[in-house]
């Protein structure tokens, strides 16, 4: 088209143009007539309304066009050059732009393969690391540290796969570095370092770790606000500063982002006296786990943490019918001993009551040591009964024959009343209750066996008595291998070494793996001045205690 042509044709668009701007002006600002008396005035109407419908799509068009218009733009100024360059230039850069398209590809495809490396490295080593493989999990972490470049998070995970290790200095050197004072610190390191810091008791004696922990602390809830974790590690670093009032506010706001922490929460509030608002956060915790353990109801630690709180929120039998449930489907569980202290709780809050029935507390106290005999709670318990005052002791026992005659709890009700009766000196009445309280029931000889040692065992030991207790269990179960090793251990603590001598060694033949009965035999054989027989035992004592912390920690 010539360039003649061309600039009519672009004449008769403007023109056209300004007409219809005319027109428009002229339809918009007339004011002679209405719409509907204008001639034509409907039609123009039905134009505008089109128009306003129609604008979106216009706007489209231009759009689309506009787009066209830029791109024929560029090709076309792109094949003017490509005209004026010669064939023997064109032959001559293709190499250079094959070799540039090579290399742009290469790259790429080496970034790409090496992003899938990091991928599956990482992927490796989060399996490897739960399933406890931390020399597989180390292996890849150092791996990806060398790929991508030494990120933080890389390194952090190296380092707790070395603590997995027992490679504590070089785990430690690691997040000595992460979690430096400066701005560029990783917070989950400085979480990490505070949280070892205040494991150790050495801190606290020391205002200067304190800070120090305290600093990190704070850089760590500075990278993460929002942690739960790093705000229920600072709440209880306040605590035991005796700031509870800050421990409060980064505890409340842990619990929005993890609702089981109301429970801790709930703890805390109990413990500063705000019952009220303990009890909202122990609501809002019984919703949680009570969710919990219908999603799973094989989860333990779900269960135990929604007795608490019933038992808490005076749900006692609701409690107990949760935790008999546990003990059910866990039968070598941990319910045993929270139904123990559920009992022992229950006590305590009616112990104060002056018109609770005698005869439910001492129940109370019955089924705990029934569920756990070892319960050294009850037990302390049982022993303070009536102990303020002779008459509140005569009271006691009184309360006690009371229930004997009537019947109720007969063989506990003996049992206490040998303790009460050898309290007031009266040993032959002791020794009477004693064996009737074991004839009747046999659970109480390991009851009283246990009480016994902690007679012996009290800041001011009552040996006497703990002799005599453990000597009317042992009229009743002579043969008892673990009641001999009581009879022994109080004896040594009486320094009368040739008897205890006799009841260890019997002992020994049924608990041979007891680090505390070697230990009181090689004290009883250096007393006697069988020094080789005492260094034997004092080596299997320490044996048998390393096997027996070894198999805790597991």
């Amino acid at each position: 088209m010539s360039k003649k042509r061309k600039n009519k044709k672009n004449s008769r668009r403007k023109q056209t143009l300004v007409r219809r701007l005319k027109r428009s002006a002229m339809f918009w600002t007339r004011s002679d007539t209405s719409w509907g008396e204008a001639p034509g005035g409907w039609r123009k109407t039905g134009r505008v309304l089109r128009r306003i419908l129609l604008s979106p799509w216009l706007v489209l068009v231009y759009l689309v066009r506009g787009v066209w218009n830029v791109g024929a733009f560029l090709l076309t100024g792109v094949a003017r050059i490509w005209k004026r360059r010669t064939g023997r230039v064109l032959l001559q850069s293709c190499p250079a732009l094959f070799g540039g398209i090579a290399v742009v590809s290469m790259a790429l495809a080496a970034r790409h393969a090496q992003n899938d490396l990091v991928v599956s490295y990482r992927n490796a080593a989060v399996n490897a690391y739960a399933r406890g493989n931390f020399d597989s999990a180390r292996v890849y972490y150092e791996r990806l540290v060398s790929l991508d470049g030494g990120k933080q998070k890389s390194q952090f995970d190296l380092a707790l796969s070395l603590v997995g290790l027992d490679e504590v200095e070089r785990a430690e050197a690691i997040m000595r570095d992460l979690a430096s004072f400066d701005a560029n610190g990783f917070g989950r390191a400085h979480l990490w370092v505070a949280h070892r810091m205040l494991m150790d008791s050495k801190t606290y004696q020391s205002p200067e770790k304190l800070d120090a922990a305290y600093t990190h602390l704070t850089r760590a809830q500075q990278a993460l606000p929002d942690s739960p974790e790093v705000n229920l590690r600072m709440s209880q670093f306040l605590v035991a500063v005796n700031r509870n009032d800050e421990a409060v506010s980064f505890l409340v706001h842990a619990c929005k982002f993890e609702r089981k922490l109301n429970f801790e929460l709930a703890m805390l509030l109990g413990s500063l006296g705000r019952e009220e608002e303990g009890k909202e956060a122990l609501r809002r915790a019984n919703n949680h786990y009570r969710l919990a353990v219908r999603r799973d109801p094989m989860n333990k630690d779900a269960r135990l943490r929604l007795a608490s709180i019933l038992v808490n929120l005076d749900d006692f039998d609701g409690a107990i019918k949760l935790l008999r449930e546990g003990q059910v489907l866990h039968p070598n569980g941990p319910f045993s001993r929270a139904i123990a202290h559920a009992f022992i709780t229950r006590f305590d809050k009616l112990h104060d009551s002056a018109s609770t029935n005698p005869a439910l507390k001492l129940e109370l106290l019955r089924i705990a040591l029934l569920h756990d005999p070892d319960s050294r709670e009850a037990l302390t318990r049982l022993l303070a009964l009536g102990e303020s005052t002779e008459k509140s002791l005569a009271a006691t026992s009184q309360m006690l024959e009371a229930l004997i005659a009537s019947g109720y709890a007969n063989a506990f009700a003996h049992f206490v009343l040998g303790c009460k009766s050898w309290e007031a000196d009266e040993k032959e009445t002791a020794i009477f209750h004693f064996e009737r309280a074991y004839k009747l029931d046999e659970t109480l000889g390991p009851v009283a066996n246990n009480l016994a040692w902690i007679l012996t065992h009290k800041e001011e030991p009552q040996l006497p008595r703990a002799l005599e207790l453990i000597a009317s269990v042992l009229r009743q179960w002579p043969e008892n291998a673990a009641y001999r090793d009581t009879k022994g251990q109080i004896l040594v603590k009486m320094e009368r070494w040739h008897e205890a001598l006799d009841d260890l060694e019997f002992a020994l033949r049924g608990i041979p793996e007891d680090s505390n009965l070697h230990t009181a035999l090689a004290t009883t054989y250096a007393k006697l001045g069988r020094h080789r027989l005492a260094e034997k035992h004092l080596e299997l004592a320490a044996h048998f205690a390393k096997q027996a912390s070894e198999s805790h920690d597991k």
